[in-house]
């Protein structure tokens, strides 16, 4: 206890200093929380994006590659899927980054007539979609964003389309994208017969065979009846997909960086303390304090102020992206939705810097002799 309240003394003896420290370390935590949590998010958001619609397998060429690939299949293909053994049913799909406004983007997708996805939609205004229809429904989000109702009309890509319906959705990459017809959407970006994938459901699995058996059956049929074609689960997709990788790369290198700055903070902080309070060390071994015990001391203050720090950046790494959604620009951007789990580990980063920070100090404390560390001034 009472190393612990020389540890709080020390560390508020230089309350202007130790909140710049505290300062850095959250916002080294904080933009772990938001920028990881935001990866998290976005996977976990195209996850349910498919599993809303019960699709079990994407089929497509190449790699997973980015959510937006419009043209890389030939049309004709779903044919042969609805074919093979164990299909239920499949569909084309195609994707693209378009601008609903000036200050607005977002995906639009181009489904199949009679696509089995179009169930997972609720209509909350308008209507859905009939076969070719030269219109468009908007997701819940976007509506907002753009400041469309159904009925009224959106330039996309040069062309005028009516907004027929207003839906929702339970994933925030459908609420925030809008839906047309896609031999309307062939049409408007011009590449012809061609789509960027196949959504594939599976009939029920066989009594005595797993779901993922199952699944990698199909997989196997698939890929030896199209050669050159890849089917793959939802789950494998998302999880290699270049867009997955490519937010965890720069939501971790992001941090990463932060989170030096913020160790290079907590090392200054302390070896600023230690060197004033030399005299004051040197008294402390002195009267007996053995060396382990100085460490210790010097650790302490170092993690109180981690752990400050971390608080700090946990609260601001979970409300501040918060407000992101009163801005009508990232209002369909998938909000990050740590758990308690990512919160630990932030914490745990926290104390591990702030440890990792103080050692040297520490130790240059400790190893300080009391006959010299008496005669500094």
């Amino acid at each position: 206890m009472l190393l612990f309240q020389m540890a709080v003394g020390n560390a508020l003896r230089r309350p202007f200093r130790c909140a710049l420290t505290t300062g850095g370390v959250a916002l080294g935590i904080g933009a772990f929380v938001a920028l990881v949590g935001f990866a998290q998010s976005f996977e976990t958001q195209w996850l349910r994006y498919y599993s809303t619609r019960a699709t079990d397998l994407i089929v497509f060429r190449g790699s997973p590659g980015s959510l937006l690939s419009k043209a890389a299949m030939e049309e004709s293909l779903v044919e042969k899927l609805r074919g093979l053994a164990g299909v239920a049913d499949a569909v084309p799909v195609s994707f693209d980054l378009v601008d609903f406004t000036a200050e607005t983007s977002g995906i639009l997708q181009g489904w199949g007539n009679g696509s089995y996805e179009l169930d997972s939609l609720k209509v909350v205004e308008g209507r859905k979609l009939r076969e070719d229809e030269p219109g468009i429904m908007v997701g819940e989000i976007l509506a907002q964003d753009i400041g469309k109702k159904a009925g009224e009309w959106l330039d996309v890509e040069g062309e005028h389309l009516q907004i027929v319906g207003i839906y929702r959705s339970e994933d925030s990459l459908s609420a925030s994208s809008a839906v047309m017809p896609l031999h309307q959407f062939q049409a408007l970006l011009g590449v012809g017969p061609t789509v960027a994938g196949f959504h594939v459901r599976l009939q029920p699995a066989p009594a005595g065979r797993s779901a993922e058996e199952h699944v990698r059956i199909a997989q196997t049929l698939i890929e030896s009846q199209l050669p050159g074609v890849r089917a793959m689960s939802v789950e494998a997709a998302v999880r290699n997909s270049h867009t997955t990788h490519f937010l965890r790369s720069t939501a971790w290198a992001t941090s990463l960086i932060a989170l030096c700055i913020a160790v290079l903070g907590v090392a200054n902080t302390m070896a600023m303390s230690v060197f004033e309070r030399t005299r004051e060390i040197g008294l402390l071994r002195a009267v007996g304090w053995k060396r382990s015990r100085v460490m210790r001391l010097i650790l302490l203050e170092a993690s109180l102020v981690g752990l400050s720090g971390g608080l700090l950046g946990v609260l601001a790494g979970y409300f501040g992206p918060s407000a992101l959604r009163f801005i009508r620009a990232s209002g369909g951007l998938p909000q990050a939705d740590p758990s308690m789990v990512h919160f630990g580990e932030a914490m745990l980063l926290a104390l591990g810097i702030s440890i990792a920070a103080g050692l040297l100090p520490a130790y240059r404390a400790a190893r300080c002799s009391p006959i010299a560390a008496l005669r500094h001034e």
